[in-house]
């Protein structure tokens, strides 16, 4: 784990001086390794990705007082991404509130992206049917969305304050029940019950659960501005339009049972600016620890697609020549 501009800590794979170079974003309550299982088949394939941990989670500084917002997130990138990155453009894989990032991100700094894909975006008309559909979804967020004070002291009880291993031993404790909130909050009904046909259910059971070693490492500052600001209040139609405007590659990967981000606001998005939408029969919002290997390869083959990607770096989504 390397630690660059503004704070902000990320893990790496592939070689420094190749292209395409790609930036993983994950969600609310994760890291970045959370998306290790989509990102090592990019690798594999001759791409160089770099996946950071968000401002307020996991390894990353947590400012105590900062609000969370998109345009906190998005200053902490920018300052990321030219330490670590430098001026070469790069293509954005977000995932559930790491897509929305991703879609802003873009909007904002077209002349340093070349294409986003949404994974599992929680897009959302209105804060209205935001609030239904992840209070209806999500235990944690309804705690948040109607008591948020219970939710601050669960947070703080099961997260500690600051040190990491305090904030772990304390969780250890809890983790029977996270676990079947987790499966809950995802639609599984249970971590022990994943079937996919995508992956060993062994492998789909470690990466859910390595979510859940992961989902206390933040603080409630960073949890709640991030979850209420940049998700529950978040629109993104003004960034689809601007990326529109701009003809920029675009696609949404969705699983078709996601009960926490609909999968219809995914298909009036993607009909929107005549973009690709790929659906996943019987997936969840834990789409990328049940379908990992098949979003890993639509992803290789997205950026492949795109012409100034194939001369860079031949065809991605085949491996390399």
């Amino acid at each position: 784990m390397r630690r660059a501009g503004f704070g902000l800590a990320y893990f790496e794979l592939g070689a420094t001086d190749v292209e395409p170079v790609v930036v993983a974003l994950h969600g609310l309550a994760s890291t970045g390794r959370s998306l290790r299982p989509v990102l090592g088949s990019l690798a594999e394939r001759g791409a160089r990705v770099l996946a950071p941990d968000l401002l307020g989670h996991g390894a990353s500084e947590w400012p105590p007082d900062a609000r969370y917002d998109v345009d906190d997130h998005l200053a902490a990138l920018d300052a990321w991404a030219e330490s670590a990155i430098g001026p070469r453009p790069v293509w954005l894989v977000g995932c559930s509130m790491g897509s929305l990032l991703a879609l802003a991100w873009a909007a904002r700094r077209p002349d340093r992206v070349r294409g986003v894909a949404a994974i599992s975006a929680p897009l959302f008309a209105s804060t209205s049917e935001a609030r239904m559909w992840l209070g209806r979804a999500d235990p944690l967020a309804w705690l948040m969305l109607h008591a948020p004070w219970a939710a601050r002291v669960l947070c703080r009880t099961i997260c500690g304050q600051r040190v990491p291993a305090r904030r772990l031993s304390t969780a250890r404790r809890f983790g029977p029940l996270l676990a079947r909130v987790l499966a809950s909050s995802y639609g599984l009904g249970s971590v022990d019950a994943v079937r996919s046909k995508d992956a060993d259910p062994k492998d789909v059971h470690a990466r859910l659960l390595d979510g859940l070693a992961d989902c206390w490492l933040h603080s409630w500052p960073s949890l709640y501005g991030s979850f209420l600001h940049c998700i529950v209040e978040r629109r993104a139609g003004p960034d689809l339009e601007r990326l529109r405007a701009r003809r920029m590659p675009l696609l949404f990967l969705h699983g078709d049972r996601d009960l926490t981000a609909p999968i219809g606001r995914a298909r009036e998005s993607a009909a929107f600016g005549g973009w690709a939408l790929e659906e996943y029969r019987g997936g969840t919002h834990a789409l990328v620890a049940t379908h990992a290997s098949a979003v890993g390869r639509r992803l290789a083959s997205f950026i492949d697609d795109q012409p100034d990607s194939r001369r860079a770096v031949g065809h991605l989504s085949s491996g390399r020549g």
